[in-house]
């Protein structure tokens, strides 16, 4: 009996966990003709002791600013890929480093059947004070490289941030 339990309950929070992809198709068109935009994929280390920046992909908002994928009840939930129908969207990203999160929109035009990568690259400022890192999201279409793992802003990027 507790074995049965045991399994159930290990089932439960592992099933929990799991991400599935998910899609938006209003119109039920072949799945082949969703766009797709996935996370950036990892390199699993079990005895790292770096903090690696993650991306994630939170809810994702139509032209006309309705949810059309949604995250849980305490905006929380992590989809690491999601397929859309054509048109635009906002897709908010979240950057996690450590105890840092960054939560963004980003907007994308999205056509039929074309695959794209989320990215979140931290942000090198030259040396001037932030409070914690600071970060970029992106999402870019997955046949082009992958952007540095650093962000480096310019003379004239960094005045028009005030800096």
């Amino acid at each position: 009996m507790i074995r049965s339990l045991v399994f159930l309950f290990t089932f439960s929070i592992l099933a929990g966990c799991a991400s599935t992809p998910s899609f938006y198709n209003p119109n039920d068109i072949s799945t082949a003709e969703l766009a797709t935009i996935t996370r950036e994929k990892y390199e699993f280390e079990l005895f790292s002791l770096s903090i690696n920046l993650l991306t994630s992909i939170g809810s994702v908002f139509d032209e006309n600013g309705d949810e059309v994928i949604t995250t849980s009840l305490f905006g929380n939930a992590k989809h690491f890929s999601v397929s859309l129908a054509k048109g635009s969207y906002k897709v908010g990203l979240n950057c996690e480093f450590g105890n840092f999160i960054l939560r963004t929109l980003v907007a994308i035009k999205l056509e039929p059947g074309k695959e794209h990568t989320a990215y979140c690259r931290e942000v090198d400022k030259g040396g001037r004070f932030v409070k914690g890192p600071e970060f970029q999201a992106m999402i870019l279409d997955s046949a082009a490289p992958a952007p540095d793992d650093l962000v480096v802003l310019d003379e004239a990027a960094l005045k028009s941030l005030g800096y």
